[in-house]
């Protein structure tokens, strides 16, 4: 089972001790030490954002810069995120395949720049 915290709540004693009945294993014994675990993991954890939305956005940079980003089931464009809303969007399939789809189908020229502009690898950066 997989269920979320919010990080604020998620070094409070009562907010871990109230999640022993989803399956966290925490108690009176325990649960010090499992806030100072999550203490630890989270100064070696690589941070994902979560969006909801799907579509383009604009994202700042650390250099305060805005750039066009593309939401999907995973954020291109220098946005490390995931979705994780109501739709049902998950990849259905590898990236040849859509490389080859995209090759096949998109015969017309500005829908063909739109989607080199997107996907290009010069637009997945990380600051």
């Amino acid at each position: 089972m997989v269920f979320s915290i919010p990080r604020e709540e998620a070094y409070k004693k009562s907010v871990l001790l109230s999640h022993s009945s989803q399956g966290l294993n925490v108690n009176e014994t325990n649960v010090y030490y499992v806030i100072d675990w999550l203490r630890q993991i989270e100064q070696q954890a690589l941070l994902v954002s979560i969006h909801k939305g799907i579509g383009f956005d604009m994202m700042e940079t650390k250099k305060g810069i805005f750039v066009p980003v593309f939401k999907g089931y995973k954020g291109f464009g220098g946005l490390n995120s995931e979705y994780r809303g109501d739709l049902p969007i998950k990849p259905k399939s590898k990236l040849e395949n859509f490389q080859a789809f995209c090759k096949e189908h998109i015969n017309h020229t500005p829908l063909a720049l739109a989607v080199a502009l997107v996907f290009h690898p010069t637009n997945i950066q990380s600051d």
